[in-house]
């Protein structure tokens, strides 16, 4: 980002909570002054006098919220990230090889897994993770071409999702969970079109009518994201199982994650165990990557 964008993400942040930027000035101990310099992107110095640390204190971020905010003030952008290529051709087929060599690992995995990019776009979900998950047809169906088609959070909230069901009790923790990674993962792309025009379609209540009310719900909640608790089920008969985000690479065309579930019993053990007994080995390919629009 830019400091023009990076503007924009603190204005995003802070119009998140609700707040004027005379209100998050009380919050962080800053000056009025200095939170319009900086969303206006006037303001080069974010090291000096602890500004960055004190707007992340103000504006409430988590740990790894943290850790994305300081990346997106560095006004490096993900792709700069690599080596440069000069030949743009170049990129796309290195982009292509790596998508292609991620999807045959993932197919060999015995467990669910799937890859998402920086919008929590899926990319490749192995067959384990298409049976377990069971996505509704209409899910499955998509155009590529729509924003957010394959989102994880188009999957957990759209009206007609089949999570709720799949996950039961669990469900809402669930999706709390998804929020907060959603929230935390597009830090760095929040200036771009394409997060503008995902926003604005999962903000349709029709279609997804508890989605922003989680959305909101997670900035005031009092958590961290540092680490992942895990325990043991209290009933050894319970279905139980962890999910993991590993972080996978940084690609020519962003960074991009791994996720895959951990069982946390026997009887989880089992079900997964069964799961790749039916379905075998295999991926496949949803959102497009790498996809101009994000570019």
């Amino acid at each position: 980002m830019n400091r023009f964008e990076f503007g924009q993400l603190v204005a995003s942040l802070r119009l998140d909570i609700g707040w004027t930027q005379t209100e998050l000035a009380e919050q962080s101990g800053l000056p009025v002054a200095v939170i319009s310099n900086v969303e206006r992107g006037e303001r080069r110095g974010l090291l000096k006098d602890n500004i960055l640390l004190k707007l992340a204190q103000g504006l409430q971020l988590t740990s790894l919220e943290r850790r994305e905010f300081v990346l997106a003030a560095s006004g490096v952008a993900e792709q700069e990230l690599n080596q440069p290529v000069e030949d743009r051709q170049l990129s796309f087929r290195q982009a292509e090889k790596f998508i292609g060599d991620m999807s045959e690992s993932i197919a060999c995995f015995t467990v669910p897994a799937f890859v998402t990019d920086s919008y929590s776009d899926i990319l490749l979900v192995n067959n384990a993770a298409l049976s377990f998950y069971n996505p509704p047809q209409f899910f499955l169906e998509t155009d590529t071409g729509q924003v957010g088609a394959f989102n994880q959070m188009r999957y957990v909230f759209h009206a007609k999702t089949s999570m709720r069901e799949l996950q039961g009790p669990v469900w809402e923790k669930s999706a709390l969970m998804a929020v907060r990674y959603f929230r935390r993962r597009t830090m760095r792309v929040r200036a771009t079109r394409y997060y503008a025009d995902l926003m604005e379609h999962l903000r349709d209540e029709r279609e997804y009518p508890l989605f922003y009310k989680f959305y909101r719900r997670i900035l005031y909640e009092l958590h961290d994201d540092f680490y992942h608790e895990v325990k043991k089920p209290v009933d050894e008969n319970e279905v139980a199982f962890s999910e993991f985000t590993v972080f996978l690479a940084t690609t020519p065309f962003g960074e991009l994650n791994l996720h895959y579930l951990a069982p946390l019993n026997d009887k989880t053990s089992g079900i997964f165990a069964a799961v790749y007994q039916q379905v075998g080995r295999g991926s496949q390919r949803f959102a497009l990557y790498p996809d101009m629009r994000k570019i």
